[in-house]
């Protein structure tokens, strides 16, 4: 198997991009995944990195420091980290900051595939779009296949079934609308306890 990068990114703040990240390094530590996850952490909060720390896994966890004062210097490390991530059985899922400056976005076109959590009240999902629609044009000059567009509606309320605000602006992306996180969430602010569970 070889390796995958993928990034938790979003241009709004409070979507789920790090309780995604970390549940989704969780879940593949303790799946029957034999090769090395690692999780790094962009924000300036370290909050990923944490919470992870204070769970003692097997998840390799890195901060590369990454601010709107010094984008560059975040920009250049990050940059040579994931240039540098061509291991085979290795999983790198990255953690990213609320607005995310320009020169974080053009490092992450390096991944596989690029996760967008997304709540779906109206102003969220217009920021949503228009964020997805950029990186579409960046995916465009790069003429290439990658990274996958994923839009993961998270906390959506138990009885919503139907998602056309979101879809409708959309149908002319190459974008994969994943499935919708219920915001009853057994594990959504129980992250502590995940492995008791």
């Amino acid at each position: 198997m070889k390796s995958y990068k993928i990034a938790y990114v979003n241009s709004k703040g409070g979507v789920g991009k790090s309780t995604l990240c970390m549940l989704s390094s969780l879940c593949l530590a303790q799946s029957r995944f034999k090769g090395k996850v690692k999780l790094l952490d962009t924000d300036i909060q370290k909050s990923s990195i944490s919470i992870l720390a204070d769970l003692k896994t097997k998840i390799d966890l890195e901060y590369v420091p990454f601010n709107h004062s010094s984008p560059a210097l975040g920009a250049s490390l990050l940059d040579q980290k994931l240039k540098a991530y061509p291991r085979e059985d290795e999983i790198l899922l990255i953690d990213t900051m609320a607005q995310p400056p320009r020169q974080l976005i053009n490092c992450l076109m390096q991944c596989n595939a690029i996760i967008t959590p997304c709540n779906l009240s109206e102003v969220e999902v217009m920021a949503t779009v228009e964020f997805v629609r950029l990186l579409d044009s960046l995916k465009k000059i790069q003429a290439t296949d990658h990274p996958h567009l994923v839009i993961v509606p998270n906390r959506v309320p138990p009885n919503q079934i139907h998602l056309e605000g979101l879809t409708g602006q959309l149908k002319d992306i190459d974008v994969i609308i994943g499935p919708t996180i219920s915001d009853l969430a057994i594990l959504r602010n129980d992250l502590k306890n995940l492995p008791l569970k």
